[in-house]
């Protein structure tokens, strides 16, 4: 109960500071308002890529649930198999436990966790993560509109968590632009690297995808 509750605040002031931040957003944000057309196709990886991760996610908060039966607090973020765990948790017992449960969870490739055995943050900690992912968010788009539809940013208590599939030079720009944000105490990149000759070939792959849905007509 107390964890919906914080959920809750954290959302309607995310949702508060969001609204502020449209003007930074502008020609930015058209990814995000799509919804579930722009999580299939907006990024590099693959629609079936897409599904199976939310399927992870969603079995690996279940066996999280299962161990901590509601105390303590784990986000699972997951990106082409790749699972980001984050939040504090009571005891290193539990630690342990979980993060060794979802690491051989069905289908995860990897795992990488942040996890800390500390108390709970709080519903301003939590306000203050989402607005600082709003900001990160907002400046990369800035730096190029297209790292809003391949990069997924996660942050917990003023960490910034990295995910995407990117080049080295892509990484590199991204990394050192959203360290010298105000607020951001650490920076952690959980990127999967690739070649440019493959995020070319991804990005091909996108775009006649999306120009195919464009010409299906819509009732």
């Amino acid at each position: 109960m107390k964890n919906n509750f914080f959920r809750l605040w954290a959302c309607i002031l995310s949702l508060v500071f969001a609204i502020s931040l449209a003007p930074l957003m502008e020609g930015c944000g058209l990814a995000a308002v799509r919804g579930v057309h722009s999580a299939t196709t907006a990024d590099r990886r693959v629609a079936s890529a897409v599904v199976l991760d939310r399927l992870i996610q969603l079995n690996s908060k279940s066996i999280a649930n299962s161990i901590l039966h509601s105390r303590g607090h784990v986000e699972v973020t997951v990106y082409n198999g790749l699972v980001l765990l984050t939040g504090q948790i009571p005891s290193h017992e539990d630690k342990i436990r979980v993060e060794r449960a979802l690491s051989r969870g069905k289908n995860v490739r990897r795992m990488v966790s942040g996890l800390i055995v500390a108390p709970e943050t709080t519903i301003m900690q939590r306000a203050d993560d989402s607005a600082l992912t709003s900001v990160v968010k907002a400046d990369i788009c800035q730096l190029q509109k297209r790292f809003s539809s391949i990069i997924s940013v996660v942050t917990e208590n003023g960490v910034v968590y990295l995910i995407g599939i990117v080049t080295k030079e892509e990484a590199k720009m991204v990394y050192s632009r959203v360290r010298g944000i105000p607020g951001v105490k650490n920076v952690v990149e959980v990127f999967q690297i690739v070649s440019q000759d493959i995020a070319d070939l991804l990005d091909r792959n996108y775009s006649e995808n999306f120009s195919k849905n464009e010409d299906v007509p819509v009732d």
